[in-house]
């Protein structure tokens, strides 16, 4: 595996490097581990998702939390606590598949061990089996607060969040796991009000 580590930098910048690496990706290339850091606190949301709907832009501009469109689709996701990276498959890889669930289970199942190694024991790590029905119809759009079929979840609680973007020469897949629990008063305070995002997440 190849692994970039593209050290500290914008949302932005970060997530049009991992569109630029799926776009250069060839089906014979290894696979590629890309490692980052945003330089402050962000929020990155799916590709068909307009984040107007869900948060007070203003807000979120008056608390220095910056915003930007990933390539890949699924709900916005706060990196306030959390580690994110992303992977890249190749199409001539073992772990490519048509099916974008058993890509995720296929990547899941790595970061499964990983974590596990890191805690030094076995947690009460597993796939969700099926989906679950979001609280309301606004804790759809938010990844951490709807969980779907093989997610990582620990004691009934999500805490891995991903999405894919697939293509004929191969996939990108960004995740976050979360470290600890988030700011959820600043949350509080840029989301829209009368949801239950927060009471899900």
């Amino acid at each position: 595996m190849k692994i970039i580590d593209s050290k500290i930098g914008s949302s932005k910048d970060i997530m049009n490097l991992d569109e630029t690496l799926l776009e250069e990706l060839e089906p014979n290339d290894d696979p590629i581990l890309h490692l980052y850091t945003f330089e402050k606190k962000s929020a990155t949301f799916g590709h068909f998702l307009s984040p107007s709907d869900y948060i007070d832009l203003k807000k979120a501009e008056k608390f220095d939390v910056e915003l930007a469109k990933r390539p890949t689709g699924g709900g916005m996701i706060f990196h306030f606590s959390d580690l994110a990276f992303s992977v890249l498959i190749p199409s001539e890889h073992h772990g490519y598949f048509t099916d974008p669930l058993k890509n995720y289970v296929f990547i899941n199942q790595i970061v499964m061990k990983a974590i596990e190694r890191f805690l030094h024991q076995s947690p009460n790590l597993d796939l969700l089996p099926e989906e679950s029905a979001p609280l309301d119809p606004s804790s759809k759009a938010f990844c951490m607060a709807k969980p779907t079929k093989y997610d990582i979840m620990i004691e009934k609680k999500k805490i891995v969040g991903a999405a894919q973007r697939r293509k004929k020469q191969g996939y990108l897949h960004q995740a976050s796991i979360s470290l600890f629990m988030p700011d959820f008063a600043l949350i509080e305070e840029i989301l829209l009000p009368n949801t239950k995002v927060l009471e899900a997440m």
